[in-house]
Formats: structure tokens, sequence, C-alpha cells
């Protein structure tokens, strides 16, 4: 939707049901509304809602559903249309002095994580892909082990268009034992957050639990690179 010098994008995927209708649903992760400015005005904002109502009614679209993102400010673009329902996310404030943020971690967390550093273990940002194929192996393989809905069996296509696409703005961080991958994670970064999107942990290195070194060193790594937030997510639930 655009007005003036402000555009508000909602992306929602379409699907049929009975009855010649459709459902509208949020696609995989955090897909609320955006707009151009951090300010748009009240009338902006109900000229939109008006603009997306009659879209729907077109598009015969009798249900709509959107994941908002627990870190951006969108209630407000989407206010008196539905019903909202809040669920808790995990994230990190970045902003903070790395030893406060190491401060607020569990005593069992921080022991985990120096256990790991003392074995040697090292973590790298795989700025190149080097590691992208052996990621998704291990991806898959923690697929099976959760015995994961089948969607979250994205193919290699998907991975590697979304390493081709996203370009500097997706980040593979590895954790190695030596030159060997025990863990990786795929990081996007953008407006100052690093979303957390997907990772996986070798069948053999669960013990080691080496994700928490990882996502540590993910953490420090976005201090240093003035991002303001590492934000994990919400979990299967």
């Amino acid at each position: 939707f655009e007005e003036g010098a402000y555009t508000i994008a909602l992306p929602l995927l379409l699907r049929d049901i009975e009855a010649n209708c459709k459902d509208a649903t949020s696609v995989y992760g955090y897909a609320g509304p955006v707009g151009s400015h951090t300010a748009i005005p009240d009338a902006v904002i109900g000229n939109f809602q008006s603009a997306l109502a009659r879209q729907l009614r077109d598009l015969d679209v009798v249900t709509v559903f959107s994941r908002l993102h627990p870190l951006l400010a969108q209630r407000k673009l989407l206010a008196g249309l539905g019903q909202f329902q809040l669920s808790s996310t995990v994230s990190i404030d970045l902003t903070l002095d790395p030893a406060v943020q190491h401060a607020k971690f569990r005593r069992d967390h921080k022991a985990g994580i120096k256990k790991l550093r003392s074995l040697g273990l090292t973590v790298v940002d795989d700025v190149e892909g080097h590691y992208l194929d052996d990621f998704i192996r291990i991806y898959l393989e923690t697929m099976q082990r959760v015995d994961a809905r089948d969607w979250y069996f994205f193919s290699p296509t998907y991975f590697h268009r979304l390493w081709e696409t996203l370009g500097p703005r997706v980040h593979l961080f590895v954790c190695l034992q030596n030159v060997r991958a025990l863990c990786a994670g795929l990081f996007i970064v953008c407006h100052g957050i690093i979303q957390y999107h997907l990772s996986g942990t070798l069948n053999e290195a669960l013990k080691l639990a080496p994700m928490k070194l990882l996502v540590d060193e993910v953490r420090l790594w976005g201090t240093s690179q003035g991002q303001r937030a590492l934000h994990l997510g919400g979990g299967t639930s």
C-alpha cells in the first residue's frame, strides 16, 4: 500500500479452502507488516487497513493470520482488524556491555560454555560458505533426530538459494573441533537484528552441547559489529 511518501507491506500466503474461499496466513518466520517510516500518520494507517479489507474481500479471503515480529513496532498497523495473541520469544540485548550480557546467563550455561572453550572448540563465521553442505547434512540429521514435521525438511536448493539471494545478510556460523563441524547455524542480519534462523548439531556431538558456544560467539560478534539484538526465537511451540 502506498500513499504519498509512505509505504506499508504485508506479506501473506494465500491458500484455497472449500466453497471457493481462501485463507491467508503468515509465511515462515516473523513476517508481519513493515512500514517505510518509523512513524506513519493514523490517517494513512486507516486507509491501508481499508484497502487491505477491500483486497481480501475481492480475493474471497475469509480468515487471516500474521505472525508479528517481537522486536519491531507492527501492532499499530493492524490494530482494530482482529485479535492479538501474545507469546514469548527470547532475545539478547547486544547494546549492553558483553560482561553484563554474560552475567544474565544461568550458572550451568556459563560453565558449559567455559568447558567447551577449554576443550579447544572454535567458532567461525563462514563467509565463503565452505561449510554450507556440511550444515545442510547436519541440519537434516537433526530434523530426523527430533522427528520434525515434514515442512522443516528444506531441500538443499532452498539453502543454496537463501545463501545466494541474501548475500552478506546471511551468516553461517560453524562450531569446529579441529576442522570438523560439530554444529552450525544460519543467522540473518538486518536492521540491527540478528535473527537465529535454522541450526543443527551432529548426533555424536550432542553430549558436548556445542551450540551453547556457537550462540555465545554469535552474541560477541554481533556486539562487536554494533548490532542491537540477537533474536533466538520462541522454540517449536
